[in-house]
């Protein structure tokens, strides 16, 4: 299996005692137990199946289960992490965006379908920090995301899940990465998650097109105009991803292009009353229209993309979870849970 935190090809995970009162216990976890990791296997007792993965391991001396940890980075890796297949989703865009929103909404619009199934593999970093980051602003004050920290992202690691009807249910192992925008404004500045534009098997592009050049609602109405290069900017992500391309990128790689804040253009969309008429295709000509063409061209480089928009506007016209989980479950369909 592949560890989420330095991707790493893990062929067996070391287990390592993490209670504070045991005699095996090391203080120095997760920084660097290298002493401890090369002895503990000895006085270590295992329970359960084939796998490392499925093991239960337990401290011979206190008794306590233990935690596989990466022996490369000495991350803990989840004991059911390496019984599914492993698919990583990355959110990309500039800062004000609206990535961390998106995700928050995402995944409470996607766990609200009665097929699909979002569990936490660990339940201190996914569990409590998605949910004291991300739910909580936006379920309990109504109000959106701030300024992610500028460092290499901690994935959210989910076991999802997929029911069908005829068929017995599909699972993967997903790993999901809020990259800081700071962090994809240059070549240098992208090098701390090469990795993880290495080995993304999806990718969230989210854009604010408010900050585009849009066309006049009416003849005499001045355009309004681009603060910064918003293209321009998704483009450079789009580099950045293709620039990895001997590593197979280019050709597994999907992209799902959210439009965020449509709250604030939703009204210059002429031939349309509701936001559940803004088809792939609809946005891909209206992107193309506010001189979007060479990003369109970027696009085509991937072997899948598609165009989606949401907002936490509450009109009748777009109401606060409209088209959160679109791009969500676009790319686990396309990833094999279909």
């Amino acid at each position: 299996m592949v560890c989420p935190y330095c991707f790493s090809e893990v062929q067996q995970p070391l287990p390592v005692c993490r209670n504070p009162v045991c005699g095996l216990y090391d203080q120095s976890m997760p920084g660097a137990p290298r002493r401890l990791l090369a002895r503990l296997p000895e006085r270590l007792r295992i329970r359960g199946g084939a796998r490392m993965a499925e093991r239960e391991v337990y401290c011979e001396s206190c008794g306590q289960a233990c935690a596989l940890v990466c022996p490369c980075c000495t991350e803990a890796i989840p004991s059911a992490w390496g019984r599914y297949p492993g698919r990583s989703i990355l959110l990309l865009g500039t800062n004000g965006a609206g990535k961390s929103t998106l995700l928050a909404m995402a995944k409470d619009s996607l766990s609200r379908k009665k097929e699909w199934r979002m569990m936490p593999l660990d339940a201190e970093n996914t569990a409590e920090r998605f949910y004291e980051t991300y739910t909580a602003p936006i379920s309990l004050r109504s109000e959106e995301i701030g300024h992610t920290p500028c460092e290499v992202p901690r994935p959210f690691l989910w076991g999802v899940t997929r029911q069908f009807e005829h068929r017995p249910p599909a699972t993967l192992a997903l790993s999901v990465y809020d990259v800081p925008g700071e962090m994809v404004t240059s070549h240098a500045s992208a090098l701390p998650i090469a990795p993880l534009l290495s080995r993304a098997d999806g990718v969230m592009l989210v854009v604010h097109p408010a900050f585009a050049q849009m066309p006049c609602a009416a003849p005499n109405d001045v355009p309004r105009q681009v603060p910064g290069d918003v293209w321009g900017k998704a483009e450079h992500i789009l580099d950045e991803l293709l620039s990895r391309e001997e590593l197979g990128v280019r050709s597994r790689v999907r992209v799902a292009l959210v439009l965020t804040h449509l709250d604030k253009w939703f009204a210059s969309v002429s031939g349309c009353t509701t936001a559940n008429e803004l088809t792939s295709s609809c946005l891909e000509d209206l992107v193309g229209s506010w001189q979007g063409e060479a990003l369109l061209s970027k696009l085509s480089c991937f072997s899948e993309h598609r165009f989606f928009a949401t907002g936490l506007c509450r009109t009748p016209e777009i109401r606060p979870l409209d088209g959160a989980e679109k791009p969500l479950e676009y790319l686990l369909t396309s990833m094999g849970l279909r």
